[in-house]
């Protein structure tokens, strides 16, 4: 775990030291080839066995908890989930937070305050790289297997749809937009191999016509 997360997190420390100097179109360009050149560089690794990816043949040992048991493995990330979600409902809520929140709509108040909005983003993108590392950590455990497409762009896409379907900026909004991913991939999956392009129509509807994803579409039908 302490490999995964700080690893991870010096990681984001040094791409988003660069990264977050671009916004819009170029912010995305630009993480999008640091992944690559991740991809590329494990893809290479012969000691990682490459293309081929590296089986785990034990899962790791935590202190009351066997992971080789299905539910024990599921309750901590269940847990898991629940204590991510608190801690970014808290840090939102924190004066952190808000400040965080002043920068996105206006950037230039915020430094005309005296706040530096960028040190204040580069530690938020440190902290999402950290509890990225952890998760991978989960990944790792629950597949037993690790190869170079979980570094992909492709799985950064599926991430980003499920964001965008269950509502970005909020905190229930991604646990939906997964659950909804997860359960409509595995029924049209059954029904045709060209199970993406409804999925994409999907996507593109619920851009249009249901602002904030689902969340949005829910809260708007409660008020």
């Amino acid at each position: 775990i302490v490999l995964a997360v700080g690893i991870s997190a010096i990681f984001a420390l040094i791409t988003g030291a660069i990264s977050l100097r671009t916004k819009g179109v170029y912010f995305i360009m630009i993480t999008m080839a640091f992944g690559q050149m991740v991809f590329f560089l494990f893809q290479s690794l012969d000691v990682y066995n490459g293309d081929d990816g590296l089986t785990i043949d034990v899962r790791s040992e935590l202190p009351l908890i066997n992971l080789d048991s299905p539910l024990q493995l599921y309750l901590l990330c269940y847990v898991s989930l629940v204590i991510a979600m608190l801690m970014v409902k808290t840090i939102v809520n924190s004066r952190f937070g808000m400040v965080l929140q002043g920068a996105k709509g206006n950037n230039e108040r915020m430094l005309t305050l005296g706040y530096n909005t960028y040190l204040y983003r580069l530690t938020a993108y440190v902290i999402s790289g950290a509890m990225c590392g952890y998760a991978g950590f989960l990944l790792g455990n629950f597949t037993t297997f690790i190869g170079p497409d979980m570094m992909h762009w492709t799985r950064s896409g599926e991430l980003m749809f499920m964001v965008i379907l269950g509502g970005t900026a909020t905190t229930l909004g991604p646990v939906l937009g997964s659950l909804i991913f997860i359960v409509v991939e595995e029924v049209l999956s059954t029904i045709t191999i060209y199970w993406h392009l409804p999925f994409g129509l999907m996507l593109i509807g619920i851009v249009l016509f249901a602002r904030g994803g689902l969340m949005g579409l829910i809260r708007g039908r409660g008020k």
